[in-house]
């Protein structure tokens, strides 16, 4: 007949046994939640660069646009002295244009990275 300490002892194994499964399961699951969470992260990177670009993108194209236009104001170059200066002004206020867009992107990547 087993003693009692035999009988604690075997219980007290049977315990060890289901603790220690269900530790290595629970390890299991948190492996594979960290995985999920990795990959959810990189996803959420090459999203985050996609609409960065895409913005970079539609920004220049506004810049490719605002300069399209002030071409097509200036028209003709003309030699004398009023087409100088008035294209002298027109070519100022572009690069006035050009500074602000640059402000504008810097402020924009300021934000974006906040």
């Amino acid at each position: 007949m087993p003693t009692f300490t035999a009988e604690v002892d075997r219980e007290l194994q049977k315990r060890l046994n289901q603790t220690t499964k269900q530790l290595n399961e629970a390890k299991r699951d948190l492996s594979k939640t960290r995985q999920w969470l990795s990959d959810v992260h990189d996803r959420l990177t090459v999203a985050e660069q996609v609409t960065a670009a895409t913005q970079q993108r539609e920004l220049e194209q506004s810049d490719n646009s605002v300069c399209e236009l002030l071409q097509l104001s200036i028209g003709p170059q003309s030699t004398t002295d009023t087409g100088n200066k008035s294209s002298s002004l027109l070519y100022k206020d572009h690069d006035n244009v050009l500074k602000d867009s640059e402000n504008y992107k810097q402020q924009e990547a300021h934000v974006s990275l906040e």
